[in-house]
């Protein structure tokens, strides 16, 4: 194996294998093959593309497949199985019947393929499991025992062939997955539908992108119109609060007079994202937007127009464009919904973007309210990880920006609350992200917490929070360059952000560190223009003019300042927050002393 190529990861793995398959082939071998070719054409591969999972190995009679989530992994073996009974509907024994098993495990991940024990463990298992059945390890079935409601039959410790230790099994019938509510695992009626909407996580805003009308008559158009909206789908497929159709899904709307609201409602979302595409004498036009079905508007529509010289370097910068337009216009448009419910209909998820929503707003009120908030979520939803993150980030938050001294307890908890994302869920970069911030803030080792954002920005390239926080942590690293690199990397990726004083802090520190103390003010001016106002924008640029000689107009903002942060105090700034410790730090302190700031 070659070691440059494979890495390892956690995940979900589901083997599905047709229970006497042997016999059928000899009773009826064509027939057999056929059968197997539809089910998988018509159900099966729909339903694993649609939760964003990968087939690795078709294996004649069945497959290994890959998924991010457990609950993903089982959800999709219930639908699988309980659409098989739909679609045998009565035809018996002869009938194609698959046995399914799902374990979660560390493995070995290559280009084409998965390797290692947990692996094997679950081709183990399938085999142990019912015709019709599902089998988990014990370590699957922890993480999915409180959030779905089946019920599962412990079924002991077995000793599998060539696995040292025992392994604990959980088993659910045919029987137990019949008797199911529709609501839980519901499956397609339309081959159009990849995944019913009851057995999608309802953390997930849904969207589709539709084939790119090509407005030429070039076959090599269409080809390249194809490969944009593939490379869309590939990279809002990264972000896990979305829940993205499946490209080969979407190909069968290829048309230009397609009602968008009857698409929507076969396809089970409620966001479209649709364009055109037309190339002329060496350049591209290309126009996009994204519809919400529900309220009939338009949430976002540009329109780009490039000379054409890479092709594929040209479609790397039209999808990254579009990605990072659309995905914080659907998580907006989310957030308004959830406003607009009743305060008794929250679930989980509308409390988690009401929380979002506060935590925008930069201020110690709003930061407890989001608390309160994340807090609800999380009694709703333990395991939540982007819930848990932003709950230890609010935590940070408020000691970070001084809005009150933290007790030991709240600093326990707020550790707890970040570590507790991770192992919720250690592929989901906003988990990572925050918590990696959270642990920066609470103990000071910031490479530990730059470890966990650098993951969050190799699971999602286009994650701009991600760039964002780890250029801040490497100011503190002292990597003025990277610190530089990776703020301008997030602006570029959402130059709109309500968050991008974060960035733009991080260079302004950069430039501070650097002695390029007119550099630092200027972008320390640009993070003040935004509604938030944050304090270390204001210290930055306090001390970058009093660094120029220009006292007179540093006093001026430190008036300013203090107007809005009148509690703030140089001994208390340094005292409270880990990121300060750092002797550089210093030279800023006796600026900031020098100009009036209280000490």
């Amino acid at each position: 194996m070659d070691n440059d190529t494979a890495t390892h990861r956690l995940a979900a793995v589901l083997v599905l294998d047709v229970a006497g398959y042997s016999r059928l082939m000899e009773a009826d071998e064509n027939r057999t093959h056929q059968e197997l070719k539809r089910h998988r054409a018509e159900l099966i591969d729909p339903l694993i593309s649609g939760f964003r999972a990968r087939i690795v190995k078709n294996t004649g009679d069945g497959l290994l497949a890959e998924f991010g989530s457990a609950i993903d992994a089982v959800t999709c073996a219930l639908a699988i199985q309980r659409g098989m009974m739909s679609r045998r509907n009565g035809s018996g024994a002869d009938g194609i019947v698959f046995r399914a098993a799902v374990n979660v495990s560390d493995i070995i991940v290559e280009e084409d393929d998965i390797f290692g024990d947990g692996v094997n463990v679950t081709a183990r298992l399938e085999a142990l499991a019912e015709p019709g059945g599902i089998c988990l390890s014990q370590a699957t079935f922890e993480q999915v025992r409180d959030r779905i409601l089946a019920r599962f039959t412990d079924m002991g410790e077995h000793r599998l062939k060539n696995i040292a230790r025992p392994v604990r099994i959980y088993g659910l019938s045919p029987a137990d997955i019949a008797a199911l509510p529709e609501d839980l695992v519901a499956v397609p009626r339309l081959r159009s539908v990849p995944v019913p909407r009851a057995a999608r996580d309802v953390r997930h805003s849904s969207v589709a992108v539709l084939p790119f009308v090509s407005l030429g008559h070039d076959a090599d158009q269409e080809y390249f119109a194809d490969g944009i909206v593939e490379g869309i789908v590939s990279a809002l497929s990264l972000f896990r609060n979305l829940f993205v159709i499946a490209h080969d899904t979407a190909l069968s709307y290829r048309s230009r007079d397609i009602d968008l609201t009857r698409v929507a409602a076969d396809l089970g979302v409620r966001f479209l994202v649709t364009g055109s595409l037309q190339r002329s004498e060496g350049r591209v036009r290309i126009s996009a937007r994204l519809a919400d079905t529900e309220t009939g508007g338009t949430l976002w529509a540009d329109r780009f127009d490039e000379h054409i010289s890479d092709i594929f370097a040209l479609q790397d910068t039209i999808t990254e464009r579009i990605v990072t337009a659309i995905e914080p216009r659907i998580v907006f448009s989310e957030i308004e919904r959830a406003r607009r419910k009743p305060t008794e209909n929250l679930d989980a998820y509308d409390l988690y973007l009401r929380a979002l929503a506060l935590r925008l707003a930069l201020s110690a009120a709003a930061n407890e309210q989001a608390l309160a908030l994340l807090k609800r979520a999380l009694a709703l939803d333990p395991n939540y990880a982007p819930a848990l993150a932003h709950a230890a980030a609010c935590y940070a938050a408020k000691k970070d920006q001084g809005w009150g001294i933290l007790s030991p307890q709240e600093v326990a908890e707020g550790l707890r609350l970040a570590w507790a994302a991770i192992e919720a869920d250690i592929n989901d970069p906003v988990a990572l992200c925050l918590s990696g911030h959270a642990i920066s803030a609470f103990t000071g080792d910031f490479e530990a917490g730059a470890a966990w954002i650098d993951r969050s920005v190799k699971l999602n390239p286009n994650y701009a929070e991600g760039w964002m926080r780890s250029s801040m942590l490497r100011v503190y690293l002292n990597d003025l360059e990277k610190a530089h690199e990776f703020a301008d990397r997030a602006m570029a990726l959402s130059p709109l952000d309500p968050k991008i004083y974060h960035p733009l802090c991080a260079k302004g520190f950069a430039y501070f560190f650097a002695g390029r103390y007119a550099d630092a003010a200027r972008v320390a001016r640009q993070a003040l223009l935004g509604r938030q106002k944050p304090e270390m924008a204001f210290r930055i640029l306090i001390a970058s003019l009093a660094g120029q000689g220009a006292m007179d107009l540093a006093k001026k903002t430190t008036e300013e300042f203090l107007s809005r942060y009148p509690n703030f105090r140089i001994s208390e700034w340094r005292s409270r927050s880990k990121f300060s410790a750092d002797r550089r730090f210093d030279a800023m302190e006796a600026m900031l002393r020098n100009v009036g700031v209280p000490d």
